[in-house]
Order: structure tokens, then sequence, then C-alpha cells
């Protein structure tokens, strides 16, 4: 057994993305240190997180799940919640004034709110905004290696997403998804908390974050996006927000510079050769998102949006062009890459 690190000088970042889709390649492995870390940062939801599991019918009813769950939420939806609850922080917060820590706080409980609302359509109440906050702020320092997990914050989440769905399931809401687990309550509170409340939320923070702070920096950046952030000052327009090229092009820049991850990791288990790499049964191999997308760049240390000027509005690149270099982003690879990419993308664009 052997760690094979990626991209290296026999495969580049596109032959990764060749070898990530092979049938043997599918699993993050079975006793190495990443499945037990996400395992551990994951808990109590670790059970039902795709990353840990075996191609199989309960991965495939995961996938099946968080497509169905994507497909409920209607980029009009997504505009409309993300307007209503951005009103009203604005309208509690307009006279304050707010750094930079106490913005980040500010936008996980956005995030929270918004995937709350879009999720039961009912607003989040001041209560259970509390006891998701704590346990997705212990996760998110618990991922920093700042803190240990809270075994009673996420216990507390759990429960009160347990009680809110149970509520929701007898009204005869989430029959899909009850059909897809065989009508497993437990099984849909473990997908909904990993999937939405802890993947998502991290996600689309990370990208927010990132972004926020380069508009903030690059004054270059922050005038040509005036126009945009004028037009939608009173009422945010899903078409208009989605359709900007330029926002588009800030956005994926900042994902190619900024990985929401570092690595993603794979464990193989069919002994193959590919462009002269040999891969044997049991290696645990480690892709670099940081190497790969500062591949084949001109000047990929620097943020310089009008570099995806000729990728469509809306597309979120998976495959290099010869005029590109490399970009990997949200997994790599068609069969495990995360499935709420576009979603995660559209909602950063809209805070």
């Amino acid at each position: 057994m052997a760690e094979i690190n990626l991209p290296n000088e026999l495969l580049s970042p596109e032959d990764c993305k060749v070898v990530f889709d092979r049938p043997g390649m599918q699993w993050r492995g079975v006793n190495n240190m990443d499945v037990f870390a996400v395992r551990y940062h994951h808990w109590p939801y670790h059970s039902t997180h795709q990353e840990t599991m075996k191609p199989g019918p309960k991965y495939r009813k995961l996938r099946k799940a968080t497509a169905a769950l994507m497909h409920d939420f209607t980029t009009e939806r997504l505009a409309d919640v993300v307007d209503r609850v951005l009103n009203k922080w604005i309208a509690e917060n307009s006279s304050k004034k707010i750094i930079s820590t106490i913005l980040q706080r500010e936008l996980r409980a956005l995030c929270i709110s918004i995937l709350f609302e879009l999720l039961f359509r009912e607003s989040i109440s001041d209560t259970q905004l509390e006891i998701f906050f704590e346990a997705e702020e212990n996760l998110e320092k618990t991922l920093m290696g700042r803190a240990l997990r809270d075994y009673s914050k996420r216990i507390k989440q759990r429960n009160e997403l347990e009680r809110i769905l149970k509520i929701h399931v007898e009204s005869g809401e989430f029959s899909v998804y009850m059909e897809i687990f065989n009508n497993s309550l437990t099984t849909l509170v473990d997908h909904l908390g990993t999937t939405v409340f802890y993947t998502a939320v991290q996600q689309a923070l990370e990208c927010i974050y990132h972004t926020m702070a380069v508009i903030v920096q690059r004054s270059d950046i922050k005038d040509q996006l005036e126009p945009l952030i004028d037009r939608n000052a009173t009422v945010l327009k899903y078409s208009d927000v989605t359709e900007d090229k330029y926002l588009d092009c800030v956005l994926s820049e900042c994902i190619r510079r900024y990985p929401q991850f570092p690595v993603t990791t794979r464990a193989v288990s069919d002994t193959f050769t590919y462009k002269g790499q040999q891969f044997n049964k049991g290696d645990y191999i480690m892709l670099d998102f940081f190497t790969s997308n500062r591949v084949g760049w001109d000047q990929p240390c620097e943020i310089i949006p009008e570099r995806w000027f000729d990728w469509s509005v809306n597309d979120v690149p998976s495959e290099s062009t010869p005029d590109k270099g490399s970009f990997i982003a949200f997994g790599c690879g068609t069969k495990r890459t995360c499935p709420a990419k576009h979603f995660v993308r559209n909602l950063a664009k809209l805070i």
C-alpha cells in the first residue's frame, strides 16, 4: 500500500479527472485517516455522509435524494428567500458598524436562515437559529483545528432537526425523500443534516468569504460590480444576478484561487496503470486542489476575473480547453463530484 500524490510528473490535472472516474477509484478508503476525519468532523450525521461510502445501493439512494433536494430548491425560490432574509437582516443592522469577524458570524447565520426556509418553507426562530448556529460554528472550528467537536451542541441540533422534520413528514411533506429512504425518518434526518446544514453551509461560506474579501480589497473589481449592485438595491432579481457575466467570472476565479477544501482522496480497489503511473489495490490517492488549479494559467496566484470571459454564463467549468489551465472544484471527476455545486454557486452569487 502506497500514498500517491496527484498531480505529479506523470499525470496532469486533466489526467486526474480521467483516473478519478474509473470504477476502481470511487471510494474514500477503508481504514485511512480521511474516512476517520470525515466521520469525526461530521458526527452525528457521519453514517450517511456520501464520501465515506462504497458505491452501492445506499450510496445511490443518497445521491438520488440530494438530486431531488436540489430540484426542489428552484432558482426563483432561492432568489425570493435570499431577498427576504437579506432585507430583514439589512433592516436590523443598517445602523451598526460591522467588522470582518462579526460579518463572518452574520454570514453563517444568514446561510442557515436561508437554507432552513428553503427546506421547511418557514422562517427559522431565534431559538432554532441559536441551536443550529452553535453546532455549525463548532463544525467550522473543528475543521480548522481550533476546537474539538462538541457533543452537546451537535446532538441538540440533530434533535431539533428531527423534531421539525417529524412534524412536516406527518403533515405529508418530504414524501419523495421518505420513499427513497424506505420511510426511515432517521436516515432522512442524517442526510439533510450533513447535506444541507453541514456541507452546503460550509461550502457556501467558503465561496462567500473569499469572494467578498477579494471584492473589498480590489477597487477595480468592486467598480465593475457596482451597476449590478445598484440594479438590485431594492428587489433581488435572480436573472439579473445569475446572468451577470462579470460576477460569474469573479466567483470562478475566487474558487480557482481559493478552493473550498485543499485536497480530495480516493482508495484504489482494482490495480491498473494509466500513462505510466501504477495504481495498486489499496493505494491511497491524494489530489491537491491548490496545485491543480494553478497548472497552465498565466499568473496563477493572481486574481484575474477576465480570464473566464470565454466561458458561458453560469457554466461550472469542468473541462479545460487548449487555451485554458486546469480547474477542479467541488470534487474531481463526474461520478463523485458535488451534486449541489450549481446551488452553492447561485447562493454565493445572490448573497
